[in-house]
């Protein structure tokens, strides 16, 4: 039987030894492409080797950014989305408190990830997959809303993080494919036993994209898809095709990922050749429809202008950036069906936003005491950074 919430946690030299097992069966071109390039690229620590280091994923990538996700990316909060985001927030304390021996804040992350739920619960899919958990807060949300969920991560330190996150709040309803014996092949057999699935990269390339015998009703990747290895980036995007063929069902995301070693263009390009429609695209959600018979989409992205090129390659010179952008991604509301379920879901949500950051702030004062700025915040602003 799959772990359980009594004995899922995995210690980090677990994980460490199965990923070890995991790549001795493995190419070099596949080991290649699983790798955290951007992470690798600027340091950023992925890899954890004790249970005392893990504190600090609990609330990370959306640093600074709670006024900006709740007034500028949602526009306020509804009742109900306020409910959801109160009862996590609770969560996160009584696990924290249990894992860390102190309640530990999660409101930056936990929020923004609220933003791309807002559509997804609105689509009302039964499973979903996502491929870059990253800090485990969309998940979360999936397990605690009752949609069924399938966890993608490569990253060693964000992995055991989820791993605890999700045990704890799935209990028997999760599966832990990283030190179990079953294949992808074997759990997707038996995805209707489980409310939560989780899988390490080395068992996610054990089958064909094409022979998937996985359907899921909504495949999300947010903030990461330009962060990938290119290599791993099209195997995820073709994987979500296969996993989308049977039910049509959309990919929809927030945040294309850091441009730093590649652009939106080149993932869009390859959404493009697997065979999606781009069907919505605005800063605050893209959605990408597997459904070939929509035929009011954006087709490739436009080749930007010569002025825009040679703008590109001074800056590369100059060493501000270090990707060529090649092409345009332009801001784009078709009359497809699916650009008409985001605009409504955004006209729903405007109606019924009554709680604004305000009222945040006020439900975080009175579960957490006076705010005090994390040691990252604090660094952050020494240095005269934030993220918006």
């Amino acid at each position: 039987m799959p772990l359980t919430s009594e004995n899922a946690a995995l210690a980090p030299e677990l994980y460490d030894r199965e990923e070890q097992k995991g790549r001795a069966t493995l190419s070099n071109r596949i080991i290649e492409a699983f790798q955290p390039q951007v992470f690798n690229a600027t340091g950023y620590p992925v890899h954890v080797r004790s249970e005392a280091e893990l504190w600090r994923y609990v609330d990370v990538m959306h640093e600074t950014r709670l006024k900006s996700t709740v007034e500028d990316l949602l526009q306020g909060l509804t009742p109900d989305e306020f409910a959801l985001f109160q009862r996590a927030v609770r969560f996160i304390i009584d696990f924290t408190t249990m894992t860390f021996g102190r309640p530990l804040r999660c409101e930056n992350a936990l929020m923004r990830a609220m933003g791309i739920f807002r559509y997804i619960r609105a689509a009302q899919p039964k499973r979903v997959m996502e491929f870059g958990p990253g800090s485990g807060y969309l998940g979360l949300l999936h397990i605690l809303d009752g949609i069924s969920y399938i966890g993608v991560e490569n990253t060693q330190a964000f992995y055991l993080l989820q791993n605890r996150m999700w045990s704890a709040a799935a209990k028997s309803g999760f599966c832990e494919l990283a030190s179990e014996p079953m294949s992808l092949r074997d759990v997707t057999a038996r995805l209707d036993d489980y409310q939560a699935v989780h899988i390490p990269w080395w068992k996610i390339i054990d089958v064909e994209p094409a022979e998937l015998p996985l359907a899921v009703d909504l495949v999300t990747a947010n903030h990461c898809l330009a962060e990938m290895q290119d290599s791993a980036m099209k195997y995820y995007v073709r994987m979500s095709y296969a996993a989308l063929k049977n039910t049509r069902a959309p990919v929809i995301f927030e945040g294309w990922g850091y441009e730093l070693l590649r652009s939106r263009g080149f993932v869009a390009r390859e959404f493009d050749a697997t065979g999606f429609r781009m069907c919505h695209v605005e800063e605050r959600v893209v959605a990408y429809s597997s459904d070939p018979a929509i035929s009011d989409y954006q087709v490739l992205p436009r080749t930007t202008s010569v002025r825009e090129k040679f703008r590109s390659m001074s800056r590369r010179v100059l060493r501000l950036e270090t990707i060529m952008h090649g092409y345009e991604i332009a801001s784009y509301t078709g009359t497809n069906p699916l650009s008409a379920f985001v605009r409504a879901t955004q006209e729903n949500a405007k109606k019924a936003a009554t709680v604004g950051y305000g009222e945040v702030i006020a439900f975080l004062a009175s579960v957490y005491g006076e705010k005090n700025p994390s040691q990252e915040e604090r660094f952050l602003e020494r240095i005269g950074k934030s993220y918006l």
